[in-house]
């Protein structure tokens, strides 16, 4: 029990940069905004617990949303770049 508390938002922040990755390369639209909100998640759950390689994996997963937003054309005109 004690090993789950101490990897809190590690599954939240790795799904999010698999879900970023599969959003560069496939379609944009559907996985970017999962990734957005898994990265939230992940992000909110590490940073709470405190948790050293969730907060790297959360933002290696946001560098990847922020590359995806940017690389889908849908997105962009989606908020308006």
């Amino acid at each position: 029990m004690a090993e789950s508390s101490q990897m809190t938002g590690v599954i939240p922040a790795s799904l999010s940069s698999v879900f970023a990755i599969l959003g560069i390369f496939t379609l944009g639209i559907v996985f970017i905004p999962i990734a957005f909100i898994l990265g939230i998640l992940g992000t909110v759950f590490s940073v709470k617990s405190k948790n050293k390689t969730g907060i790297g994996l959360s933002i290696l997963a946001w560098v990847l949303v922020i590359i995806g937003f940017l690389l889908s054309p849908v997105l962009r005109v989606y908020i308006g770049l």
